[in-house]
């Protein structure tokens, strides 16, 4: 019988390597399990909040030069991103003056549609209505009243306009081409509507 003595010893330890394993399989997982995951958070980028006020830009009553005018934000965060500012500036230039001193070119009833700040510059997305109606002045009025007041908080930034989503590349019934990015040292080269200064 010594053969079938080895052979329940051999079981024996069989199952007690087994036994071991297990428990000390189990201990280990509910140790991990317990242990404290150390969260990472997913990065995020924050806007860039800026300092500085917004200035529309109008026509004066000749039509012959650009107007700067402050704008004054009513219930707005002092610590507004440059979207906000922009976009809130942008809207009361699209609804037209406040003052009879002052004119635009901008058709009534154009709307922003988006305004995005990127690393590449200012994304401005307007409605149809912006290149409807008036002839070559009209439209250099209205593309420099919405990249001066677009770049009123870095006027070295670029301006890439969109209408119904699409590049902007020609303006009006006479072609007056568009360049993008839109800059307003390229402006002041390409037309003779500057801001007074």
């Amino acid at each position: 019988m010594p053969g079938q003595e080895q052979k329940w010893m051999r079981w024996g330890w069989g199952l007690g390597l087994v036994a071991l394993v297990t428990i000390g399989g189990t201990a280990w997982w509910t140790f991990q399990s317990q242990a404290p995951q150390s969260v990472v958070p997913t990065p995020t980028s924050s806007p860039v909040v800026v300092s500085g006020q917004v200035e529309l830009y109008w026509l004066n009553p000749q039509g012959t030069g650009l107007v700067k005018t402050p704008l004054t934000f009513g219930p707005i965060s002092k610590n507004a991103t440059a979207e906000e500012l922009l976009t809130t500036g942008l809207s009361q230039l699209l609804s037209g003056p406040d003052a009879p001193t002052l004119t635009t070119t901008i058709p009534a009833g154009t709307k922003l549609e988006t305004l995005d700040v990127k690393p590449d510059g200012i994304h401005i997305n307007l409605s149809k209505e912006f290149k409807e109606g008036g002839g070559s002045t009209s439209m250099q009025g209205r593309l420099g009243q919405v990249l001066y007041t677009a770049t009123s908080l870095n006027p070295t930034q670029p301006v890439w306009l969109s209408v119904n989503g699409q590049p902007l590349t020609v303006l009006g019934g006479e072609g007056l081409e568009v360049k993008q990015p839109l800059t307003r040292a390229e402006f002041e080269q390409s037309f003779a509507l500057a801001p007074s200064k």
